[in-house]
């Protein structure tokens, strides 16, 4: 039987982060925080709680603790997101993701926020699909202003963002929208730009195979997407 999460209208956001700081702290391991980090290219430290251990301390966390109002997400996302330790960053954006379906207007000052601050391909890529993808499926009319204004961004991870947002859309993905932010990044060589648009591309492929030959027999891509575009292409 799954214990019921409560509301916890009382605790503010500094004691609730405190809160799952030190519980992270406590099962800290040493060893495997060395080889995380070590992966993830020192962009963070980290506690070394491997991903299905530190769900599930969250889990329990918040079943223990509630959850904040959402009025207060957006301070205790932003105390995760400036900690040194990369678990932290998890737990915020995966905590973000429960009150996905209650966004509001504001809420992609806080996404933006996020991706473009301790940027990796592990939070951003969560970000991109999850948060904003979700965000955007509560505006849909606002989903071409912020992606055409983030895809000409001179920051690498906005653009991977702008890319990726639709990647789940399926029958709502609007592709001309999507082929028109892919055009722009098709010659270059930063690696996390090709590969998504290889991603977004394969992705659409299973759905809608013809339209994505078409738009391949139009650009030219590089080779990294080309290869990830065309695994589901005869």
């Amino acid at each position: 039987m799954t214990s019921k999460i409560y509301l916890n209208e009382g605790v503010s956001a500094k004691e609730y982060f405190l809160g799952i700081d030190l519980l992270f702290r406590q099962n800290a391991n040493e060893q495997y925080a060395v080889q995380m980090q070590r992966y993830m290219k020192d962009i963070s430290m980290f506690y070394g709680i491997k991903a299905t251990d530190r769900k599930q301390l969250s889990k329990d966390y918040i079943i223990k603790n509630g959850i904040p109002p959402i009025a207060k997400l957006p301070q205790i996302v932003k105390l995760c997101w400036d900690a040194p330790y990369r678990e932290l960053q998890y737990f915020g954006m995966e905590l973000m993701n429960r009150y996905k379906r209650k966004f509001s207007l504001n809420n992609i000052t806080e996404i933006e926020y996020m991706i473009l601050h301790a940027a990796w391909w592990d939070t951003v890529d969560f970000i991109s699909v999850h948060l904003a993808g979700e965000w955007g499926m509560r505006f849909p009319d606002k989903i071409e202003s912020v992606t055409r204004s983030w895809n000409k961004d001179k920051n690498i991870w906005l653009v991977r963002a702008s890319i990726l947002w639709q990647l789940k859309y399926k029958d709502q993905l609007n592709s001309e929208l999507l082929f028109s932010l892919i055009e722009p990044h098709t010659s270059s060589r930063e690696f996390f730009i090709a590969k998504a648009i290889g991603w977004v591309l394969r992705e659409r492929s299973k759905s809608n195979p013809d339209e994505v030959k078409d738009f391949m027999g139009r650009v030219k891509l590089q080779p990294l997407s080309i290869r990830e575009a065309s695994k589901y292409l005869n």
